[in-house]
């Protein structure tokens, strides 16, 4: 069986299946050639089959290859998926800062976006999978620019004092999002994230102890960075970010003794 003939016996029925007659977008149609017509096209789709509707999803298309008629070996990004990503995440960031977090739904962003519920789900799973996409561009931003000690879990005083200070300098959006708790908990998932990303970069320096006792140690670290964090924003910002940032420092590796006069 030839690659052309796979395609169109397996991976293409999984995308009309899933796509259906009016939306298939026609760089996929001729794939299907008469398939679609045989009774059964829609019949279990093995394991090739998904994989291939998933990356269909994603952005990944095929076209003719020139001069031959077969499938092209090399996946480009689709600009309408960019497109599209880009109008449900820009219209997502103008929502929490009009309405707040907790009024956003996916009927809202799809209206705002000008886009139908469907597409949304094309690109996201659920309005919480958006969530996430937010939240890991900026800790992409952070361990690709900023932090300089990503793989030396014990360096706690040095990883407090550049998160908040990278924190300090995000966009009133994005503090927004850090400082509303909410259904998804924004702020809350954001530090989880760096400390899971710290783990996996570097030995676990808490593995020593029991699992239950590290998430206690875990979340105390966690929790007071996010709450100093959410205090210094809800006071106004009053104290200098250059003095709050080895506060928090100080207070993470040894808490509130040593502050002590």
């Amino acid at each position: 069986m030839t690659m052309t003939d796979l395609y169109r016996t397996r991976f293409a029925p999984a995308l009309w299946r899933v796509w259906k007659p009016r939306s298939l977008p026609s760089s996929a149609i001729w794939c299907l050639g008469d398939e679609r017509k045989k009774p059964g096209y829609n019949r279990h789709i093995s394991n090739e089959g998904d994989f291939a509707t998933r990356a269909f999803f994603c952005g990944e298309t095929h076209g003719r290859s020139q001069g031959t008629g077969g499938i092209m070996t090399e996946s480009k990004t689709d600009l309408r998926v960019v497109r599209t990503r880009k109008l449900i995440r820009d219209a997502f960031m103008d929502m929490v800062g009009e309405v707040g977090v907790a009024r956003i739904t996916v009927k809202d962003l799809t209206e705002r976006a000008g886009i139908n519920r469907k597409t949304f789900y094309l690109h996201f799973e659920s309005i919480e999978a958006l969530y996430d996409s937010v939240m890991n561009e900026v800790m992409n931003d952070f361990f690709d620019n900023h932090e300089t000690t990503a793989d030396q879990p014990k360096d706690l005083d040095g990883h407090a004092q550049r998160f908040f200070l990278f924190l300090v300098g995000q966009t009133p959006t994005i503090e927004k999002l850090i400082c509303s708790p909410g259904p998804y908990d924004f702020g809350n998932h954001i530090y989880r994230e760096q400390m899971m990303r710290y783990k996996s970069a570097g030995q676990d320096p808490f593995a020593w102890m029991d699992a239950d006792a590290e998430e206690l140690v875990l979340n105390f670290i966690r929790t007071t960075a996010l709450d100093f964090y959410r205090e210094w924003v809800r006071r106004g910002k009053r104290v200098d970010p250059k003095e709050a940032a080895p506060l928090l420092g100080a207070i993470t590796c040894h808490g509130a003794a040593p502050l002590m006069r």
